[in-house]
């Protein structure tokens, strides 16, 4: 955890970082919870969100809370058998995704009827060595879902994968990961004209053992948590005394787009920010909506020098190197941030919407 200094409210933006969608041996993972736990806390993540399949029993077993100083939160993979898979937080019940591939909007439904956050998981099948490992997301005339996972590690990893190279990426995966899909940031950028959706920045990792090999673990929970995190931004520090506070900040941080994403094996990305500001002070951060006016501001910031390009409507309309990049809002549209370093793919932010007309700025 980190503060960041700002002008805004109560002063102080908090930065936690966390791991998301993540498997253990109460579905299809090779870790138990536990374990998992154990590994996340040595790699200093500040929450978890594990996402088993089409169940909540880690909440049924008592795992949810905090250890220590990392906060375990209990979600679900809704998980039809062969697409439109489906991550589920903040439920209650278990949603049942088997048989249901073909009505995604029911799945959708389901969440959002208990008041849950739902997340499109994987959703582009494109470039797979295998049809059987991508299990994209096919109907995108659905409605109601908060959000969509824009860059998942393991999907980076398994797209890029081929005979050719596969000691290689058993031994560095991060070698052979390019970012996330380009045609998942077009569908982002699309949507993001017509309403808010959030993108996250994802692991799916299941640490699953190949007997017999030099490498007997496909991306080991261990060194997965030190690879892509998203990053919550609140206002006030996490709830050490009611985990089910905590459990609270963190969804609506994610429900309101308040978050970015980045691997951190490449740089920490800790300290970065992306806001809009009228005369000097800060109207807005991510995941809010504004009204277009001349006098609008976007200033990034990263942490450390990279290569930073602000994007409008998925088109780039100002970059540079160093840590700062500073805009002028010259007319409304979906504004939001990619960072490069080293030309790898490093930080992206949610947008800022500054629509035309009115809107009314929303805070997590």
């Amino acid at each position: 955890m980190s503060m960041l200094s700002s002008d805004r409210n109560a002063g102080i933006a908090y930065d936690y970082a966390g791991a998301i969608h993540i498997h253990s041996t109460l579905s299809d993972g090779s870790g138990t919870v536990p374990q998992i736990v154990e590994h996340a806390q040595e790699a200093g993540l500040d929450f978890l969100i594990l996402t088993d399949h089409e169940h909540l029993q880690a909440r049924e077993l008592g795992f949810e809370g905090w250890h220590d100083e990392l906060l375990l939160l209990v979600g679900e993979e809704v998980t039809p058998r062969f697409h439109n898979h489906y991550l589920a937080f903040d439920i209650e019940r278990p949603v049942r995704g088997r048989g249901n591939w073909n009505r995604p909007q029911q799945l959708i439904d389901a969440v959002a009827e208990q008041g849950g956050l739902g997340f499109i998981a994987h959703p582009i099948g494109e470039g797979y060595p295998t049809r059987a490992m991508a299990c994209p997301w096919l109907d995108w005339t659905v409605s109601g879902f908060t959000g969509i996972e824009i860059w998942s590690y393991m999907h980076d990893w398994a797209r890029n994968l081929r005979w050719s190279n596969v000691a290689a990426a058993l031994a560095r995966p991060d070698s052979i990961v390019r970012g996330p899909h380009r045609e998942a940031l077009r569908r982002w950028d699309a949507i993001g004209k017509c309403r808010r959706v959030v993108g996250l920045g994802t692991l799916d990792i299941h640490a699953k053992r190949i007997p017999g090999l030099v490498y007997p673990t496909v991306l080991p929970y261990r060194f997965a948590f030190g690879t892509v995190r998203t990053h919550i931004l609140l206002e006030s520090p996490l709830s050490r005394s009611d985990w089910q506070r905590a459990a609270r900040q963190v969804y609506d941080a994610l429900r309101n787009g308040r978050c970015f994403f980045a691997h951190d094996g490449f740089g920490d990305s800790t300290g970065f920010h992306f806001v809009a500001q009228r005369q000097n002070a800060v109207v807005g951060w991510m995941g809010e909506e504004l009204p277009f006016s001349p006098d609008l501001t976007l200033i990034a910031s990263a942490p450390e020098s990279a290569h930073l390009c602000l994007l409008r409507d998925g088109v780039v309309v100002a970059e540079g190197d160093g840590k700062r990049l500073r805009f002028r809002v010259d007319r409304p549209g979906v504004y939001r941030v990619e960072v490069r370093k080293k030309f790898r793919p490093w930080i992206f932010s949610n947008p800022i919407y500054i629509r035309d007309g009115e809107a009314e700025a929303l805070s997590a």
